[in-house]
C-alpha cells in the first residue's frame, strides 16, 4: 500500500533521512517509533508531499505521491500532533468543513459529520467552540476532523499527547474501530504501551534509518533480554551477587537500595532458579516481579536512547466558511472596522466643522498714522465683505483689542502693519490678508503712481477672498478643508486589511502552522484554497470599509459626493491592496511578532504621507518628491476621492485606479507564489 525506497532528506548539513526504506501493508496499524530527531515527522511530511526530499521514491496505493496527487489525497486523513482546527468555528462546523474538503455530496457529508461526532463522543459539544473544550475533547475534535471522510489511509502523529487516561482509552478504541472498518493506520507515539497494544507491525527509526521492523514479538526476539526478575528488600554481599551472575542465562545483575534486578537471555525457569538460591542462602526478601521484555526494552536496547459541479460548490463553500471564521475573529474585525470608525468619530469631534463654518465679517480697528492710498483702498474693498472696520485712535483700538471687541488693528502708514492678540481663526484670517497685501505692495504702489485709474480693478482682483472662503472647486463643488483627513482615514481603513492578509497567509503555509499543513494535504489545489481565502478576506474587508463610508456620510455628515460606482471601485481596489499587502508580509520568513509590527507600521507610514496626521503633507510631498505620491497606495486612494468629491479630473482618476490595480495585482501575485508552495525545505 505504501512503499518508501531510499528516501534521503537533508536540512543543510544535517542528514534527517538516510536512505529510509519502509513498506506498509493495507489493513495494518503500523507503528512508527524513534527518539526525538530520529526522522519520524520528516518521513511523514515527505510521505504527504509537504516536504521536498533530495532523492528516493514514495508510492501510495501503487502511485507516485506528488503535491497534485488529488486522487491519492482524497483517500488520506491526517491527525497532526498539534491541534489544527479553527477556533472561530463550532465543533460541528470544524468537522463539516474538513470533511467537505473531501466529500462534495451534502447529504453524505452531513451523515459522515454526524458519525464522526458520535465516534469522537462530541455530539453533546457540537455547538461549542474549540477554546471551550478540555484538552481531551480538543484532541478528539482534532481526530474527528482528520477521519470524518472515512479515509483509506489514516496517519496519526502522537494523537494522545497530554490527554487524560479516559480520553486516551477512547481514542485508542476508536482507532481500532476505524481499522476494523477498513482504514490502514500509521501511528506514532511516545507511549510504548500504546504502540504495543495497538499496532500490528512496528518500525523503529534512528538517525533517519529504519533499524528494526516487525511485529511486537518479532522485535522482542531481536534483543538479548528474555526475562527480567526484580526482587525487593533483599540484602546480598559481593560473593552472593557473583553466585547469581553464574546462574544459567543471567547476563545482567544489579543491586540498588536493596532491590535486585536480574536480566536473563531466555524466559524459562529463571525465577525458580533464583528463588531456590535465595532459600539455600536463608535470605529474606520482599515482593518479587517477573517481566517478559516490553517494547520499551526493545526500544532502549536497539536505539540505546530514552524515548522522545463540485468545483463551483467547493469554492463557494470554502469562501463561506472562511467568511464565517473571519467574522468571529474579534481582533481582525476591530482593526478592520471598529478602529477606523473610532478614528473618524475622533476627527469629527476634533475638527469636523472647521472647514465648513460660515464666518461673519471679522471686526478690526483702523488706525491712520500717515497716508497710504494703496493700502487704504485695499482695506476699503474688504470692508463689509470680509472685514468690519472701525476707525479708532491707537489707544482706543488697543483697549478694544485687549477687551476682545475686535480681533486686530490695521495701521495705515507708509509701511502698513497689523497687530493681533491671539492665534484663532479670525486672527489667522487677518494675518493672511495682511500677508497678501505685503507680497503685492510694490505692484500696487506703482499702479497708484502711474495708472491710478486701474488701481480699483487691481485691488478687486486681490481682495476677491469671498470666493476662497466659499471654496468652490474646479468642478463646481464646495470644498471642506478637513476632507483631507477623512480621505486619508479611508485609506488607512483599507490598509488595516494587512492584519487579515497576514492571518490568511499564515494559515495557508504548512511551514508556519499546523493548520496550514492540514489544509495543504487536502485533495484540493492550493490555488483554489488560496483564492477562496483571498476572496473571503477581500469581501469582508471591502464590506467593512463600505460600512465606514456609510458611517462618515450618514452619521457624521462628511461630504462624499461623486459617482457611486467609482466610489465602490476605489474602495474595492483599496481593500484588495490592503489584504494583499498583509498576505505579502505574512509569507515572509519574519517572526510573527515582527510581522504584526509591520502590519501596523506600514499602513500608518503610508497614511501619514497621505496626510492623515499632518494637514498639507501630501501637497508638501507633491512639491518635493512627487514620485512618492505616485507609488504610495494610500495617497492614490486619497487623491482618487479628491478627484470625485473636490475636482473633476477623470484622466487623473483613471491613472490612480490603474496604478492601484497594478500594485494590488503585484502584491497578490507575490503572496500567491509564496503561499502556493506545496513542498518545503523544512517544517
Amino acid at each position: 500500500m505504501i512503499h518508501i525506497e531510499n528516501l534521503v532528506k537533508r536540512y543543510g548539513e544535517t542528514l534527517a533521512l538516510d536512505h529510509l526504506n519502509l513498506d506498509i501493508k493495507e489493513g495494518e496499524i503500523f507503528g512508527l517509533l524513534g527518539p526525538n530527531g530520529s526522522g519520524k515527522t520528516t518521513a511523514l511530511n515527505c510521505l504527504l508531499a509537504l516536504l521536498k526530499y533530495d532523492r528516493g521514491d514514495i508510492r501510495i496505493f501503487g502511485k507516485p505521491m506528488t503535491p497534485a496527487s488529488y486522487e491519492i489525497k482524497q483517500q488520506i486523513g491526517v491527525v497532526f500532533q498539534n491541534v489544527a482546527v479553527f477556533n472561530q468555528m463550532s465543533v460541528q462546523e470544524n468537522v463539516d468543513f474538513f470533511c467537505g474538503l473531501y466529500v462534495p455530496d451534502r447529504e453524505k457529508r452531513r451523515k459522515l459529520t454526524e458519525e464522526a461526532l458520535l465516534f469522537a463522543g462530541l455530539q453533546d459539544y457540537r455547538r461549542k467552540r474549540p477554546r471551550q473544550l478540555s484538552g481531551g475533547l480538543l484532541r478528539r475534535l482534532n481526530i474527528a476532523c482528520g477521519m470524518a471522510h472515512r479515509p483509506r489511509l489514516l496517519i496519526l502523529d502522537e494523537p494522545t499527547v497530554a490527554v487524560d487516561p479516559q480520553s486516551r482509552n477512547r481514542i485508542l478504541e476508536g482507532i481500532r474501530e476505524l481499522n476494523r472498518q477498513g482504514s490502514t493506520v500509521i501511528y506514532t507515539s511516545h507511549y510504548m504501551e500504546e504502540v504495543e497494544q495497538l499496532c500490528t507491525r512496528i518500525a523503529i527509526l534512528d538517525r533517519g534509518r529504519c533499524i528494526a521492523s516487525g511485529t511486537s514479538e518479532e522485535l522482542k526476539s531481536m534483543i538479548k533480554t528474555g526475562e527480567t526478575v526484580t526482587i525487593e528488600a533483599v540484602s546480598l554481599n559481593e560473593e552472593q551477587l557473583a553466585d547469581i551472575r553464574r546462574l544459567p542465562h543471567a547476563f545482567s545483575v544489579s543491586l540498588e537500595e536493596q532491590t535486585l534486578k536480574v536480566r536473563f537471555t531466555e524466559a524459562s525457569h529463571n525465577l525458580v532458579r533464583l528463588l531456590h538460591y535465595l532459600e539455600e542462602q536463608n535470605l529474606a526478601f520482599g515482593r518479587v516481579f517477573s517481566e517478559l521484555p516490553t517494547l520499551n526494552d526493545v526500544f532502549l536496547e536497539i536505539t540505546g536512547k530514552e524515548l522522545r459541479d463540485y468545483e463551483v460548490w467547493l469554492m463557494f463553500r470554502l469562501v463561506r466558511y472562511r467568511i464565517k471564521q473571519i467574522l468571529r475573529e474579534k481582533g481582525l474585525m476591530f482593526w478592520g472596522l471598529c478602529f477606523p470608525i473610532l478614528m473618524g468619530t475622533f476627527f469629527h469631534i476634533a475638527f469636523g466643522n472647521l472647514g465648513t463654518e460660515n464666518f461673519e465679517d471679522v471686526p478690526a480697528a483702523l488706525v491712520s498714522v500717515s497716508e497710504n492710498q494703496a493700502f487704504s483702498s485695499y482695506l476699503e474693498e474688504l470692508d463689509g465683505s470680509l472685514l468690519k472696520l472701525s476707525p479708532m485712535e491707537e489707544e482706543e483700538a488697543l483697549s478694544a483689542l485687549k477687551d476682545g471687541r475686535i480681533s486686530g488693528v490695521f495701521y495705515i502708514e507708509e509701511i502698513p502693519s497689523l497687530t493681533v492678540a491671539g492665534t484663532g481663526m479670525e486672527e489667522t484670517l487677518l494675518s493672511s490678508l495682511m500677508d497678501g497685501y505685503t507680497q503685492n505692495a510694490a505692484v500696487f504702489s506703482e499702479i497708484a503712481k502711474t495708472h491710478p485709474e486701474n488701481l480699483s480693478s487691481a485691488l478687486e482682483t486681490l481682495t476677491d477672498y469671498h470666493s476662497f472662503t466659499k471654496t468652490t472647486s474646479l468642478g463646481g463643488r464646495t470644498y471642506d478643508s478637513t476632507l483631507e483627513y477623512f480621505f486619508a482615514l479611508i485609506a488607512m481603513a483599507c490598509f488595516y486589511g494587512t492584519f487579515l492578509g497576514s492571518t490568511l497567509a499564515n494559515e495557508n503555509t504548512a511551514s508556519f502552522s499546523t493548520l496550514g499543513a492540514r489544509r495543504s494535504i487536502a485533495p484540493v489545489s492550493k490555488l483554489r484554497i488560496i483564492s477562496a481565502d483571498m476572496a473571503a478576506g477581500v469581501l469582508i474587508h471591502f464590506a467593512s470599509v463600505l460600512l465606514l463610508l456609510a458611517y462618515l456620510r450618514l452619521v457624521l455628515g462628511v461630504e462624499l459626493s461623486g459617482n457611486p460606482g467609482l466610489i465602490l471601485l476605489i474602495t474595492f481596489l483599496g481593500s484588495l491592496t490592503g489584504v494583499s499587502l498583509g498576505a505579502a508580509i505574512g509569507v515572509s520568513r519574519l517572526k510573527e511578532g515582527f510581522q504584526t509590527l509591520l502590519d501596523v507600521v506600514i499602513p500608518l507610514a503610508m497614511c501619514f504621507l497621505a496626510g492623515l496626521m499632518v494637514s498639507g503633507m501630501r501637497q508638501l510631498i507633491e512639491e518635493s518628491a512627487p514620485v512618492i505620491n505616485r507609488i504610495n497606495p494610500a495617497a492614490l486612494i486619497s487623491d482618487s476621492f479628491y478627484c470625485l468629491t473636490v475636482y473633476e479630473d477623470p484622466e487623473r482618476l483613471a491613472v490612480n485606479l490603474v496604478t492601484l490595480a497594478a500594485i494590488s495585482l503585484g502584491l497578490t501575485l507575490y503572496a500567491f507564489l509564496r503561499m502556493r508552495r506545496e513542498r518545503y525545505d523544512s517544517i
